[in-house]
């Protein structure tokens, strides 16, 4: 029996008779529970699962006909009839024993479990919870307490701009809000002519400016944190930021190359495993279970976290899916296991994952036009080394920033998350001419 073989049977015995449903941001993501059996329900904002053994898969997409940007929707602030019927529908679903996860906590989320707390057990963080980690400056400065380098973030109020602007005419300058998700709110500046027009500007009035560190690769790490501190690490991977080709943000994430991560040398990987295990036993000592990301930039031999993502990440199904390639529980899996009371799979540090991890790599794809989209009624194309994932149907219009497709590549898709295999640049190109603006 493989370690995954050996963690799903746990967990399948934890669930007992309760039905697993899941609530994400995406449907698809949650593909890795496929083979639990307890696993019958898929309710998404996007990208919903098809699977024969799901009795119901619905998204808000497919209600609307509208693709949202991920990174700057969120359905707790979403008052549409559409959202409220998503809501009594996944009520519905939590009338018999059951339990329920999810991609992110969300307000949305917590009231539909507490209205089902008879029946539901929620395998996730309450949301006001876990927004305080999702709030960067407060977390960067206790990790940096506990022995964690970071980037040498500086934090102003929007009454302080002149001294970034300073700051800028000794360099370039990285600009952030306290709160970001996928390179939205992260801007460059490279004139002090620039910060005004480029200041992130939110409710608290508060941003981090940091150098622009021009030469850094990249990192992500997936993971998950226990409730006795015991931190499980899951495959690093290059991270793909701010293609052109792929989305219209200086930041935006791209995707993940999880085989060229498996380049960098024995002791960065050892440092980076050191700095997830440091951070996620930070994240369980103040109250955070379950899935995390933690992003690194290295630079020669200077290893610097970036941020951690409360949350599962773009990385999650992916990683998840080569951990079961190779007999090994991946973050969907140990995540459950973390609400359960379970203890992790069997520990891999991320030299162990770099030697095993087959070479795979993601290119996620947004709208980068200044209006919607739809995809054309067109054949989908079929390559033997590369599938097409998050295809919307052609009824559905994607709205600026939204994803048009994951792809995902059996070899390498990057060098150094700034750039693109040429066969893989070559498909992205293919595949974003069966896109039509919408129609006036």
């Amino acid at each position: 029996m493989t370690a995954w073989q050996s963690q799903l049977k746990a967990v399948s015995a934890a669930l007992g008779n309760r039905e697993l449903i899941w609530f994400g941001i995406r449907g698809h993501d949650a593909a890795g529970l496929l083979a639990l059996p307890q696993f019958t329900s898929s309710f998404s904002i996007t990208a919903p699962l098809r699977a024969a053994k799901l009795s119901a898969s619905e998204s808000l997409e497919e209600a609307t006909g509208v693709r949202v940007d991920l990174d700057a929707y969120d359905i707790d602030f979403d008052p549409s009839p559409s959202v409220t019927v998503l809501r009594r529908r996944l009520l519905g679903r939590l009338r018999g024993p059951c339990a329920i996860t999810t991609y992110r906590p969300s307000h949305f989320l917590s009231a539909v479990h507490f209205a089902s707390l008879e029946t539901t057990r929620y395998l996730g963080l309450f949301k006001d919870r876990q927004t305080a980690f999702e709030h960067k400056p407060w977390v960067e400065s206790e990790l940096g307490r506990a022995g964690v380098r970071t980037l040498p973030w500086r934090y102003f109020a929007d009454e302080s701009r002149d001294q970034v602007k300073l700051a800028v005419g000794r360099g370039p300058q990285v600009l952030r809000a306290s709160r970001s998700s996928g390179g939205e709110g992260i801007e460059l500046v490279n004139s002090p002519e620039s910060v005004d027009d480029k200041w992130p500007f939110r409710d608290d009035h508060l941003v981090s400016a940091t150098a622009f560190l021009a030469d850094a690769v990249p990192v992500n790490v997936g993971a998950v944190a226990f409730p006795d501190g015991t931190v499980a690490v899951h495959p690093a991977s290059i991270q793909l930021i701010g293609l052109p080709l792929c989305t219209s943000r200086r930041f935006g994430y791209c995707g993940n190359d999880f085989g060229v991560a498996g380049r960098l040398t024995p002791g960065t990987l050892l440092e980076l495993d050191r700095m997830t295990k440091a951070s996620g036993a930070w994240l369980a000592s103040a109250g955070y279970l379950g899935a995390f990301g933690a992003d690194f930039l290295v630079d020669g031999e200077s290893v610097l976290l970036t941020e951690i993502n409360a949350r599962m990440q773009g990385s999650t199904a992916l990683s998840a899916e080569l951990a079961e390639r190779i007999g090994h529980p991946g973050v969907l899996l140990d995540h459950l296991a973390s609400f359960l009371d379970l203890a992790p799979g069997p520990q891999l540090s991320l030299v162990d994952w770099a030697r095993e991890v087959p070479a795979v790599g993601q290119v996620v794809v947004h709208n980068t036009r200044a209006a919607g989209v739809f995809r054309q009624r067109a054949a989908l194309p079929a390559w033997p080394d590369l599938r097409l994932e998050l295809v919307p149907t052609p009824e559905v219009e994607v709205l600026p920033g939204a994803v048009l497709c994951r792809l995902v590549h059996e070899g390498p898709v990057t060098t150094n998350g700034y750039d693109l295999a040429a066969p893989v640049g070559a498909r992205i190109e293919h595949v974003l001419r069966l896109f039509e603006m919408a129609a006036n």
